[in-house]
């Protein structure tokens, strides 16, 4: 089992600004997105027929919209810094399942996430990134899930103060975020705090969220950006 160290779990108040025009990034920054699910669009004609299989494979109209409107958000945010349109923009499945766009090397390395009315999308032009936001709700087994996917410090400071669901959310969103940042599965081998680095950052709702990155390529700026309609 791996140990965390303290700087890897830090987490920092988020100054969201309006969603720029004309996006563009530097070699050394971060870009986060929020979408709000609720109000901005879904356009399936922009998909790709991988895009569309999934989408005809959801039974529930929820999760249904929630994939369409955060895979909408995705092309269309994408598209912005690439400067072509969002139908246009060519994605594939890397190992893992995680997203990634189809030139070798990439112009752009991104990560998307979502939960409840809420998505994350981070993008970075030098370096893989993780992105994973949560939204506590009663979960089954929480304390079985912990043991076999958390840190002995972080087991710790859940026992500590008697489990409680938000900070088992909170620890899980760094934890999901250096998978994702690696392109590991969620219950595959953990990635540790020695090989990944994580920030957790505020949304102001009853929401937690964190982004990751290898050691050694902390971002010298973080942007945070809420997506226009």
């Amino acid at each position: 089992r791996y140990q965390l160290v303290m700087q890897a779990s830090r987490s920092q108040s988020a100054a969201w600004q309006p969603a720029p025009e004309h996006p563009g990034l530097r070699t050394d920054a971060l870009d986060i997105w929020q979408l709000d699910l609720l109000t901005l669009p879904c356009s399936p004609s922009l998909f790709d027929k991988d895009e569309t299989t999934r989408l005809q494979a959801f039974r529930h109209s929820d999760a249904r919209r929630q994939f369409c409107v955060s895979r909408t958000g995705l092309r269309n945010i994408l598209g912005k810094y690439l400067a072509i349109p969002p139908e246009q923009v060519t994605l594939r499945i890397a190992e893992g399942g995680k997203p990634r766009l189809e030139a070798t090397p990439p112009p752009l390395y991104f990560n998307l996430s979502h939960a409840g009315s809420l998505a994350l999308l981070a993008i970075r032009e030098d370096c893989d990134i993780g992105i994973d936001i949560e939204h506590p709700r009663p979960i089954p087994g929480m304390e079985r899930i912990a043991r076999r996917m958390f840190s002995d410090r972080e087991i710790a400071g859940l026992e500590s103060k008697n489990w409680p669901q938000d900070l088992f959310f909170r620890t899980w969103s760094h934890m999901e975020a250096r998978q994702k940042c690696l392109g590991r599965v969620v219950f595959g081998e953990v990635a540790g705090a020695d090989i990944v680095q994580t920030e957790g950052f505020s949304l102001g709702r009853d929401y937690y969220a964190a982004v990751a990155w290898q050691r050694g390529h902390a971002p010298a700026s973080i942007n945070y950006y809420l997506a226009a309609p």
